[in-house]
């Protein structure tokens, strides 16, 4: 095929724990702000460990077309069977299979640290792919490829990829490189460079105009969360390249399903536009309803999503929400990692609002914003001292919030009912 039919595609990718203040912090600022060239949401890829996890958040990504992917229990370099596994099961459980196990097929390795007995399990667990070995500049422009023969990387850092045999039926998706101007191979998840966006564009253009390879981003949420200027960067990358008619984001997964069956890029869009409709670049299920289940999405299209509650659990050392009825008796454990459920310990939050560059709890929530973390406290009346108020990145502790619901009759439902607050943490780690 002649490169110039072929689609260019780019993959984001995302990796470690999923949190409201990693969202909030810096990737809803990318995703919430940009679409596609045919209008729906810019999808990514999230590699999901599970501490820390809110797992209701997940469902509200896999609702706006995002990829949940696996990336161990514990975050755990050459990762057993188990880590992988249960890190699945988990998933799936705590979603009440809102998240099929079947559609989590995807895998990263923590510090991007994998053995040959890894993608051993990977291929006995029935995955799809996994995307852990980076390219040097003379596999830059390879494409994603099934590891019938092994890898073909002519070279892979720290020789991870070598002697690993074959692994029929599953793919492996590079971690293809970022070049600055300069032409210096920027590190992945964490690039540093003072011109983020003229190294997008350069590595963009040398790929658009060459075989087409697929482009690759991979990040740490944090470093959007620490930078305006990355934030800038990545946001106006996006919509310069989607001004063209030839060009796609896509998850890692929707990857592999166009190399299964390669088309023009005339035939490409409507095999990745994903479930539901887009509007005002968010998604939402085709049909309609009057109410509002727990399941991520915005059913009946007022602007909050599960306006009808989301199960709040309540833990000694974190808040996770769910749209479970029950909660777990305890957080998820590498070696429990769905503990039997039990009632007592939750509490409900009416909905997240759903809005351009916006999704938060319903009502005014003052113990999250962006780039900040409260500490341990007793908040009264929905009031915080500014004393409070610590850095972003610190650890913090779980802490309680008593709110006044005197007046709770003279005010609107979509406000009656305050988040009891979430252990806002993110670690820095791949």
């Amino acid at each position: 095929m002649d490169p110039k039919t072929l689609p260019q595609f780019i993959v984001l990718t995302f990796d470690d724990a999923v949190t409201q203040y990693i969202l909030e912090g810096g990737v809803n600022k990318v995703l919430l702000n940009q679409t596609n060239n045919f209008g729906c949401p810019v999808p990514a890829t999230f590699y999901v460990s599970i501490q820390y996890t809110d797992f209701y958040l997940l469902q509200v990504l896999k609702q706006q077309g995002h990829e949940i992917a696996i990336h161990t229990v514990n975050h755990v370099g050459n990762p057993s069977e188990q880590e992988i596994t249960r890190c699945r099961d988990a998933i799936n459980k705590w979603t009440g299979n809102a998240i099929k196990t079947e559609d989590m097929v995807g895998f990263r390795a923590p510090f991007l640290q994998l053995n040959v007995n890894t993608v051993d399990a990977l291929k006995k667990n029935s995955f799809l792919y996994d995307s852990s070995v980076p390219a040097d500049y003379e596999a830059n422009n390879i494409w994603p490829y099934t590891l019938d023969n092994g890898y073909v990387q002519t070279k892979c850092d720290n020789e991870i990829c070598k002697g690993f045999g074959k692994f029929p039926g599953l793919w492996n998706v590079p971690m293809w490189n970022i070049y600055s101007t300069s032409n210096a191979r920027l590190t992945s998840m964490d690039y540093v460079d003072n011109d983020m966006y003229g190294s997008f564009m350069k590595t963009f253009n040398e790929k658009y105009n060459g075989n087409r390879s697929p482009m690759g981003i991979f990040l740490h949420p944090a470093w959007l969360i620490g930078s305006d200027d990355n934030v800038r960067a990545l946001n106006k990358f996006i919509k310069e390249v989607t001004k063209k008619d030839d060009v796609f984001f896509v998850t890692n997964r929707q990857l592999i399903e166009y190399m299964k069956n390669p088309v023009t890029f005339d035939k490409v869009k409507e095999s990745i536009k994903g479930e539901g409709e887009c509007i005002n670049g968010m998604r939402y299920p085709l049909q309609v309803t009057d109410g509002d289940v727990c399941d991520g999405a915005d059913n009946n299209r007022n602007g909050i999503i599960d306006e009808n509650g989301i199960t709040q659990c309540v833990y000694s050392s974190c808040t996770i929400r769910t749209c479970l009825k029950e909660c777990p008796a305890d957080i998820p454990r590498y070696d429990n990692v769905f503990p039997s459920p039990k009632q007592g310990q939750c509490s409900i939050q009416k909905g997240l609002t759903l809005t351009a560059n916006q999704l938060s709890p319903v009502g005014e929530n003052p113990y999250q914003k962006a780039g900040k973390i409260y500490k341990e406290g007793t908040y009264s009346n929905n009031k915080r001292n500014e004393d409070d108020i610590s850095d972003a990145g610190q650890s913090v502790a779980s802490y309680n919030v008593n709110i006044d619901t005197s007046n709770a009759e003279s005010k609107k439902p979509l406000a009656f009912l305050m988040v009891l607050g979430f252990l806002i943490l993110f670690p820095l780690r791949q």
